[in-house]
């Protein structure tokens, strides 16, 4: 059953508030108040999916990870980089932004309400199970991708890139790279080519 959120005050689309409103519904609907705010944010440069979710990193000398259960915020000084949401830019233009923006976070949150248990947060028979509570949907709407373009995919975040041609030598997502294996190469975050309907249908993070 799709949630019924309360009116919203007339705010702009891009107003990052608006995101952490909708995270705080649903997080108090269906995660039981349980979910610590990550980062939030809008994301001008995401074009390939709707929206994405990426684990925090622990600091090298913790083992666990650590939240501060009295303010429901995640001590930052634990980690370093915080677990965070984002949501392509681009719904804010469409038809239906409010909408669109609001099931890309619900959908994501489910991503991230997995990794917080310490469960396998991809597209798996819970997070299905989970997406149906919910109400939220398995694809949205992305800019039309030209046939053209050859789009490859980071095994780890799952965020997209496209070529006019296909690479002709193994190449990792470079943020990944950077983020977990101080800038070199990592099989685990190797672009794999994206094949069929998933090239130009449009799919959450």
């Amino acid at each position: 059953m799709k949630c019924n959120f309360e009116p919203e005050k007339s705010t702009s689309l891009d107003d990052p508030g608006r995101l952490e409103r909708f995270f705080t519904e649903f997080n108090r609907r269906h995660f039981q108040s349980s979910l610590p705010i990550p980062v939030l944010r809008f994301n001008t440069r995401l074009r390939s999916c709707a929206g994405r979710f990426f684990p925090g990193i622990l600091g090298e000398n913790e083992k666990n990870l650590i939240w501060n259960l009295y303010t429901s915020t995640i001590e930052s000084r634990e980690f370093r980089a915080l677990p965070r949401i984002e949501i392509a830019n681009y719904l804010i233009e469409l038809d239906e932004s409010p909408r669109l923006i609001r099931d890309t976070i619900g959908h994501e949150m489910i991503h991230y309400w997995l990794w917080y248990q310490k469960k396998p947060h991809g597209h798996t028979p819970e997070f299905y199970e989970k997406m149906r509570e919910l109400g939220v949907p398995r694809f949205n709407s992305v800019p039309k991708n030209s046939v053209n373009r050859v789009w490859y995919e980071c095994l780890g975040c799952r965020s997209r890139v496209s070529t006019l041609r296909r690479y002709s030598h193994k190449v990792a997502c470079t943020e990944c790279c950077q983020t977990h294996s101080k800038g070199e190469f990592d099989a685990r975050f190797e672009l794999v080519e994206v094949l069929g309907e998933r090239a130009v249908e449009g799919e959450f993070g």
